[in-house]
């Protein structure tokens, strides 16, 4: 019978341009296997059709990054926003100008205690100072303990 296989199936011959050989639909398969009409492109057209796609994907991309360098104000406020609920969720509260102070002034003390560390191990030596805050620790530690052996008294 024409249109017909030998497999059990049937042809899809309303698929085919004239002059192609029938797709065969079997039971299981999908029917429209090459819908895009791919098989009929040599490799050739079909490299210069992925080169033509890339090139306009890379334009779109390129076109969306290029008009999305700058947030408008809603953005720029959830952003703060966001941040500011970050920063006092670790401790760091920016909502009133003294407690930005306040910040300030802590970033400033621990700037300072990291220039005058620095200039101490400048002219003592990072094992001295080492040594030194060893030995406090453990005197620290012994009265501790001496403390909590006599019930705390």
């Amino acid at each position: 019978m024409p249109g017909w296989s030998r497999s059990i199936g049937i042809t899809t011959s309303w698929l085919s341009a004239p002059g192609e050989p029938d797709h065969i639909y079997r039971p299981g398969a999908n029917i429209m296997t090459d819908a895009l009409g791919r098989s009929r492109l040599t490799n050739t057209k079909r490299i210069e059709l992925l080169e033509k796609d890339r090139g306009d994907q890379s334009h779109v991309l390129t076109t969306l990054v290029e008009n999305s360098k700058s947030f408008t104000p809603e953005q720029v406020a959830q952003i703060r926003a966001a941040f500011r609920e970050e920063l006092a969720d670790a401790g760091l509260r920016l909502d009133d100008a003294s407690h930005q102070d306040e910040a300030r002034e802590d970033f400033r003390f621990l700037r300072r205690l990291r220039q005058t560390w620095d200039g101490s191990t400048n002219m003592v030596g990072t094992a001295v100072l080492t040594a030194l805050i060893g030995i406090a620790l453990i005197i620290f530690g012994s009265g501790f303990w001496q403390w909590i052996s006599s019930g705390g008294k």
